[in-house]
């Protein structure tokens, strides 16, 4: 495709978490369908690296050559910028380029925020309000957050960008809010032809993120000591994967403030999911389970919770069953993600 415009990624330089890895996929799949996309690592602030860099922890998707080819260590005029959500509070140096913010989450980018405006007397009145009124328990995390953005929003001229949602949940967030939105998600890399030809041995036992609502994990396992619950931590990828493959069930009571991936890679591998209503699991564009394996309080609903569970391990092919359509959209992610970055491009250069 002929075009002088490129489409530059601002990329954070040493971060190895899922928003990068979600960035890193996007040029990637990107520059594979030929489109002229660059890869600007920052430090604070987006600060521009000015030195040739290589992440190692992304060289499944680029060998070193390549990714050096990607990388660009100056903006042009005609640059198009795609930053992420977390540097809203720093668009400032590029507000004359054209540009797309990604929500890659919802919840992130308040935190820098935060931190932005902290002199600004009428935001740290109205958000300490908010903070308030949700320690109280007189408003949700969803309902501050949707109370909050307006202002975030106004106070950056949000509106005046491109925004992509990975998440149907944070499209729907930003109706009323943020104009422009286009749905552009992101897929799981476990090597599913692997996950084809090999086979585990089913244990009973409950797989969940420590990182994800723990208070309430904390609270099942005192209460049900008599069921194995594993957390997830300190593994490499390879054994997080072996471990689920041997799992029957994995549950996340977290605040899903995007389309998170350690539920989709758990049906990878053949755990049945369960998960509460919080942020894209409330969305079954996001998570695409039936009600049955969502529940809106788990420590309210803990003895169907745990019924449902006993049930997992006493019939595990009926529930693998009911749930195999989910698995089946997570494994046509990479084509779902190839045709929204070849619609959004070709859009972005027209």
């Amino acid at each position: 495709m002929i075009n002088s415009k490129r489409i530059v990624v601002f990329i954070p330089k040493d971060s190895n978490t899922g928003g990068p890895e979600c960035l890193h996929q996007f040029v990637n799949t990107a520059r594979a369908l030929h489109f002229p996309v660059f890869i600007a690592y920052y430090t604070g602030k987006l600060k521009i690296e000015r030195e040739s860099y290589v992440n190692s922890n992304y060289s499944k998707y680029f060998t070193v050559g390549s990714m050096s080819d990607s990388q660009t260590t100056e903006i042009l005029p005609q640059d198009y910028l795609i930053i992420p959500e977390v540097e809203v509070a720093h668009l400032a140096p590029y507000q004359q380029h054209p540009m797309a913010i990604w929500w890659l989450s919802i919840d992130n980018a308040v935190g820098p925020v935060r931190l932005f405006m902290q002199r600004n007397w009428g935001y740290r009145f109205y958000a300490g309000m908010l903070a308030t009124l949700f320690r109280c328990r007189l408003i949700d995390n969803p309902t501050r957050l949707r109370l909050l953005y307006p202002m975030i929003a106004s106070n950056f001229a949000l509106h005046r960008y491109q925004h992509f949602c990975q998440s149907y949940y944070a499209y729907q967030f930003f109706d009323g809010i943020l104009p422009h939105r286009s749905l552009l998600g992101d897929f799981t890399d476990l090597p599913l032809e692997d996950l084809k030809e090999t086979t585990y041995t089913k244990e009973n036992q409950v797989l969940y993120n420590p990182k994800k609502g723990f208070h309430i994990m904390e609270w099942f396992i005192q209460r049900y000591p008599e069921i194995s619950w594993i957390p997830i931590q300190n593994m490499t990828k390879q054994e997080v994967m072996v471990l689920m493959q041997c799992s029957m069930v994995y549950v996340d009571f977290g605040n899903h403030p995007g389309k998170d991936r350690i539920p989709r890679e758990a049906s990878l591998c053949g755990c049945i999911v369960i998960t509460n209503r919080e942020g894209s699991a409330a969305h079954f564009e996001d998570v695409g389970l039936s009600d049955a394996y969502k529940f809106a309080n788990p420590i309210a609903e803990h003895a169907t919770i745990i019924t449902l569970i006993q049930d997992i391990f006493s019939n595990y092919p009926k529930h693998r069953e009911l749930q195999i359509s989910y698995t089946e959209t997570i494994q046509n992610e990479p084509n779902t993600f190839a045709e929204q970055v070849s619609r959004i491009l070709r859009s972005v250069l027209e």
